[in-house]
């Protein structure tokens, strides 16, 4: 998880014309996870966020993004298609191509007006990416959820809260419960309640359920297996000997 502060993403520079944030009050929930479920295609692969230390005043925003859009053009003689202001970077740029992309990324930082150092990184790696590996796959069983509510579409959503769904029991003949097969990092990212909301319910006034998640067998996932081929021949062969060697034994053994 990246902990970056509100300030760091500039919210004020991407409001809508008269709009204004409102400032929440301090039990406002910090955070919420959520694992996508399938896969995510790689697009806007053409793209790439020129990141800057330290980070510039607004006064000098414009100028320095028309800085990078110069440099892209005149020393890399590559065409800018579109560049704008970005979160947590100082700009956006569209290239022509994922080659171009990939060579301004490549390169060497640049100096931004005398005292920026700028670089390009790929748009979706900025501060907010980590690597986040799910290590372990096992069954969850969850109690308490009506039977009206135990359709795929609700257990999907409702374990993408902590991990990746990958199958559920939905045969099970006991009725007081859900038994669910997850990828997840660790036991301890899997909460001890789920709550359920329907703001749909009661002409909006909304009702909420309440379950219960208790963590089963669960084992490392992608344990890699041993190699079953064969070594290759010239690891088979013996080692050849050295028959220098063996000759001065042969000789020493004379004395």
């Amino acid at each position: 998880m990246a902990n970056l502060p509100d300030a760091e993403f500039r919210p004020e520079l991407f409001l809508p014309q008269g709009t204004n944030i409102e400032v929440p009050w301090e039990a406002r929930t910090r955070r919420a996870d959520f694992t996508f479920q399938g896969t995510i295609h790689k697009t806007h692969e053409n793209f790439a966020a020129v990141v800057v230390e330290p980070q510039p005043p607004a006064h000098l925003l414009g100028q320095l993004i028309q800085e990078v859009a110069n440099i892209i053009t005149d020393q890399h003689q590559m065409q800018v298609v579109r560049i704008q202001r970005y979160p947590l970077a100082l700009c956006i740029v569209e290239l022509a191509s994922t080659l171009a992309r990939d060579v301004v990324v490549n390169s060497e930082p640049v100096l931004l007006g005398n005292w920026f150092h700028a670089n390009f990184v790929k748009h979706d790696q900025l501060a907010n990416w980590r690597n986040s590996p799910f290590t372990r796959e096992g069954w969850l069983m969850i109690l308490g959820i009506p039977l009206h509510l135990k359709t795929r579409a609700i257990i999907e959503q409702a374990t993408n809260l902590c991990g990746e769904f990958i199958d559920w029991h939905y045969r099970d003949r006991v009725l007081g419960r859900v038994l669910v097969k997850a990828r997840y990092k660790s036991v301890n990212d899997i909460p001890a309640k789920l709550v359920l909301g329907d703001a749909i319910a009661f002409g909006g006034l909304g009702q909420s359920w309440t379950f219960h998640v208790f963590v089963l067998n669960g084992m490392p996932a992608d344990i890699l297996l041993g190699d079953e081929d064969l070594l290759p021949i010239w690891q088979m062969l013996p080692a050849p000997q050295d028959n220098n060697a063996e000759q001065q034994k042969q000789h020493l053994g004379k004395f």
